[in-house]
């Protein structure tokens, strides 16, 4: 999957994914450093980059927010007061 796609499902923006992945937060399968080297992303990348952008939105910082998706299970919900995160779309 482009990194377009994956903004479209994910709710990120491009320029959001593309931050998070230079600075390491976020890697693609195929990702060759260097510019004008397309990433491509898999589906478990698509749900990981979405529960990082929701928790963005809600105030979290984008690195503690990708180690909780990483910790998350494909069904699991975490919810706080303001907060709910939900592993699969």
């Amino acid at each position: 999957m482009r990194t377009t796609e994956v903004c479209r499902l994910a709710g990120a923006t491009y320029r959001q994914v593309d931050y998070w992945a230079r600075l390491g937060i976020l890697s693609s399968g195929s990702a060759t450093p260097g510019p004008g080297v397309r990433r491509h992303w898999t589906l478990a990348d698509a749900h990981r980059i979405r529960l990082v952008a929701q928790a963005v939105r809600i105030g979290m910082l984008p690195r503690p927010a990708l180690y909780l998706a990483a910790a998350m299970s494909d069904d699991e919900v975490v919810t706080a007061p303001g907060l709910q995160l939900t592993a699969c779309a």
